[in-house]
């Protein structure tokens, strides 16, 4: 074995010793990673990820799947999107990839899913 190929063996042991450490101390598995409650604010790409595309300009993004709930931001035509999941009444549970703004949209003639993407799971 080369010293590079060594060198990048230890790198990712390494990596994944501080994500297994990461999960510990915020009380979690990789499986309840996955499975934890969505919240508006900051978050990661889910771990199935489920993206996609703002249709048109001025999307609101909203903290929660309502028109009732506080204007967050807004999505621009084209930006990118990870769809984390759909609550009823077509809203998506979303991370605008441009901003950093996380949050819920209206979907329908807003987002559209990418093609080789699969579909959201349900909130």
């Amino acid at each position: 074995m080369t010293r590079h190929t060594t060198r990048l063996r230890s790198r990712a042991a390494a990596v994944a010793a501080v994500a297994t450490a990461v999960l510990a101390l915020g009380g979690l598995s990789a499986a309840t990673a996955q499975a934890a409650p969505q919240s508006a604010g900051t978050r990661a790409a889910p771990m199935t990820t489920t993206t996609g595309f703002f249709t048109a300009g001025g999307v609101n993004i909203r903290s929660g799947p309502s028109t009732a709930y506080t204007i967050l931001g807004q999505g621009q035509q084209g930006q990118a999107v990870y769809i984390y999941c759909e609550a009823p009444g077509d809203w998506y549970h979303i991370l605008d990839r441009a901003t950093g703004v996380n949050g819920w949209s209206y979907w329908p003639d807003n987002i559209l899913i990418d093609s080789l993407s699969p579909n959201p799971p349900g909130c």
